[in-house]
């Protein structure tokens, strides 16, 4: 039996311009620097993104 995959995580993260970044959890990054994946205006915006995109990680491991 394989090992079962982690479903990719993301997160929020304020960045320096006052914009709010959507970034890979760093676990789950193959370098030391962190992977953004957008930016949005602001944080209700940012947090939807990521909650769309961690579901969409879970329902493909599901779907496994």
């Amino acid at each position: 039996m394989g090992k079962k995959k982690k479903p990719m995580q993301w997160e929020v993260r304020d960045l320096p311009d006052g914009r709010w970044g959507v970034f890979l959890k760093q676990e789950f990054c193959k370098t030391d620097e962190p992977v953004c994946y957008g930016a949005c205006r602001t944080l209700k915006g940012a947090e939807r993104s990521v909650e769309r995109l961690n579901k969409e990680s879970l329902a493909e491991i599901a779907q496994d």
